[in-house]
């Protein structure tokens, strides 16, 4: 969910990169539903989960807030959110919604006690500002956090070639779409 262009989402808008995301979410989502739980998200919450494309990271979090919290994914690309609530209701989570939006233009109703994203920034041309922007849906106290890596630092051990050209063309394409593919290093430089 870049800014703006949504020409800028340089992994592309297709139902492979749908498919994409699925099995990237079979990889990583352990370890964010730990995340969540560790930044302080709880029963009850209210969560505004950005750049949630297949919706993963929002039913983790549904998840963790229960049947009395609720969770809002939002993402430009109308594919990937109607994959998002196919996923949901398979799962049958009755308190997560998926809304089309575009950074930094988003706009919502209601307050949030959470706000929660995997590997958006990297996307973002101004990371920073859209963070700081999006904070003012998120009440006093609330919870701020995201999940983003170094890409580049990315390896097998022992080196397996194809491994080492496969990174080396991912950096490449973020690069060449101005993107910045170690933004897990500057997770702390962003939120402060």
């Amino acid at each position: 969910m870049p800014e703006k262009n949504p020409s800028s989402y340089v992994m592309g808008n297709t139902s492979d990169e749908a498919d994409r995301l699925g099995m990237q979410a079979a990889l990583y989502d352990r370890h964010t539903e730990y995340l969540l739980r560790t930044a302080g998200l709880r029963e009850g919450m209210r969560v505004l989960d950005i750049g949630c494309g297949t919706g993963e990271v929002s039913l983790a979090a549904a998840r963790i807030v229960g049947s009395s919290g609720r969770v809002l994914g939002v993402d430009m690309e109308p594919g990937v959110l109607e994959r998002a609530r196919e996923n949901a209701a398979a799962a049958s989570f009755a308190n997560v919604s998926f809304e089309q939006g575009v950074l930094p233009d988003l706009e919502v109703q209601e307050p949030f006690d959470a706000l929660v994203g995997r590997l958006i920034l990297i996307h973002l041309d101004d990371p920073v500002a859209t963070v700081k922007g999006l904070t003012r849906f998120v009440r006093p106290g609330g919870v701020v956090t995201f999940q983003d890596f170094n890409i580049s630092r990315t390896r097998a051990i022992p080196a397996v070639p194809l491994v080492t050209q496969a990174v080396e063309w991912i950096c490449a394409a973020l690069r060449e779409g101005r993107r910045d593919p170690d933004m897990g290093e500057q997770l702390a430089q962003v939120l402060r």
